[in-house]
């Protein structure tokens, strides 16, 4: 029964629509097409299919609480995620597999059900071979205005209610840490190389530093838990564009979003928030807790190159682009500039570095604009949109753990978004 209903968890790949059974009439016809297409129809080829067009369907997070139920509320956060790793591999395996089983040749809709709010829907369909025709029901609900698998049925018989039971005796017998090893080791991680590169950014992006820096030690995190392997490369930042274009890195590790960014770029979810303070002259007279009320001053403003400031500094006439932090807080010192903009912790980095500066400027204590920080992937990248997914999936599970306090601790960085 489990493969079975797998095989109608591939074919239903739905996005984020009103009407669940509109999206799988169109969502069927797509599966077909891309199974045909299937060279050698071997079971290698139809994991990267269930990867490619299902994983971001499912929600696993929903079934894997429903699966261990008050497991899942006494398992450390570790415990957690891992058995949402090996779980998500298993699942695909088994999808993979049943696929791999059992292909029917039509389809067709009987029924749509919704609950009284809308929340929840029941699509009842019938999947025919030529011998053979068989009625499945698939479970949905609403997550975020985008409807997600969480079961299917055959013969009454519910998918998720298999792996309840089975996970249930498992646990009871052996308890949960043995119960995930085997699971792990059943469904072992395939390791997925990915190069990713940064410019030198301290505290962010640092050679010098144990790991590398604070941005490189989170995305190599995520990265990690969700089954990749990283390698760090240390380039400026136009030489990280060429190299992604060029298929010589995969990602950026840091990253602002611009309009112009975001036509060849794709971007993760925030894992960081830059507040850009102000650095001053300590003679200086204007106030800095306002970043409009300084640029309608007409004060000269010295920004880093590259960097993708909001549209309101980047259009601003006063301003000035530099390639390195000391030359621009020479400028300042001397009075020829008249404030910058920087992330708070990359100014105060560069300032205990050059302590005859530090003793002429000012740090504002207020923030002036918040830019939140990304992974880059260029949009021609064969694996972007499936990287991107699995970093976001993974980043919201990793920000909540003990490992990512103690590493803002170790950092001496406070994350008040």
């Amino acid at each position: 029964m489990g493969k079975i209903s797998a095989i109608i968890l591939l074919l239903l790949s739905l996005s984020a629509q009103s009407n669940p059974d509109i999206q799988i009439t169109r969502a069927l016809d797509r599966m077909f097409s891309d199974i045909q297409q299937i060279s050698d129809q071997s079971l290698y080829d139809y994991q990267n299919l269930i990867a490619t067009h299902i994983s971001p369907q499912i929600d696993v997070l929903s079934m894997s609480q429903l699966i261990l139920g008050r497991h899942w509320k006494r398992a450390s956060i570790e415990q957690k995620q891992r058995f949402l790793e090996c779980f998500k591999r298993q699942f695909r395996a088994t999808q993979a597999q049943a696929l791999f089983d059992w292909q029917p040749t039509s389809w067709k809709v009987i029924n749509q059900e919704f609950n009284d709010n809308q929340t929840k829907a029941a699509v009842v369909i019938s999947l025919m071979q030529p011998q053979e025709t068989r009625q499945f029901t698939i479970r949905l609900h609403l997550i975020n205005g985008q409807w997600l698998i969480y079961d299917a049925a055959y013969l009454g018989i519910s998918l998720l209610k298999n792996f309840k039971d089975n996970y249930a005796v498992k646990i009871n017998n052996q308890g949960l840490n043995k119960t995930l090893a085997q699971i792990c080791q059943q469904y072992p991680v395939v390791i997925k190389q990915l190069t990713i590169a940064g410019t030198q950014w301290p505290p962010f992006i640092a050679r010098s530093l144990p790991g590398q820096g604070l941005s490189v030690e989170i995305v190599s995190a995520v990265l990690t838990r969700a089954g990749y392997q990283v390698n760090m490369v240390f380039a400026p930042w136009k030489r990280v564009m060429k190299g992604m274009k060029q298929g010589e890195f995969d990602l950026s590790v840091a990253a602002w979003k611009s309009t112009k960014r975001e036509q060849y770029l794709d971007f993760s979810d925030a894992y960081f928030y830059n507040e850009l303070i102000g650095v001053k002259h300590k003679e200086s007279k204007f106030e800095l807790n306002d970043l409009d009320k300084a640029l309608n001053q007409s004060l000269s403003i010295g920004l880093m190159d590259d960097y993708a400031y909001s549209s309101k500094i980047q259009q601003y006439p006063n301003r000035r682009y530099f390639k390195q932090y000391h030359a621009l807080f020479r400028m300042i010192a001397a009075k020829d500039l008249d404030f910058s903009l920087l992330d708070q912790y990359v100014a105060k980095h560069y300032l205990e570095q050059t302590s005859a500066l530090k003793n002429s400027l000012q740090v504002t204590t207020t923030s002036l604009e918040v830019k939140p920080l990304h992974i880059s992937m260029i949009k021609q990248h064969p694996a972007a949109k499936e990287v991107i997914k699995d970093f976001n999936r993974y980043l919201k599970i990793y920000l909540k753990s003990d490992d990512y306090r103690a590493l803002l601790k170790r950092y001496n960085i406070e994350q008040s978004n």
